[in-house]
């Protein structure tokens, strides 16, 4: 308690008291510093960086299946189409 302030000391203010508001506007921007979420680590991958990431997969759909193009071809070669 006895401690002498320097010349540095007293420049950046120690020799001030601290008001109640500056204690309150601190807490609060603390407190909403805390409720914004973390970054993501760079060292986690993206959902689309993982093996087997497939969003039709995913939605249900099944993507170019066996028979999806024989009506196509079927129109494209002058015949008539599979029947469904």
């Amino acid at each position: 308690m006895g401690r002498r302030m320097s010349k540095q000391d007293r420049e950046l203010g120690l020799d001030r008291s601290i008001h109640r508001r500056d204690l309150l506007n601190g807490v609060a921007v603390a407190m909403g510093a805390l409720t914004v979420p973390f970054p993501a680590s760079a060292e986690t991958p993206w959902a689309q960086d993982l093996p087997g990431y497939y969003p039709p997969r995913l939605q249900g759909l099944r993507g170019s299946h066996p028979g999806a193009f024989e009506s196509a071809h079927a129109l494209r070669d002058g015949l008539a189409p599979a029947s469904v």
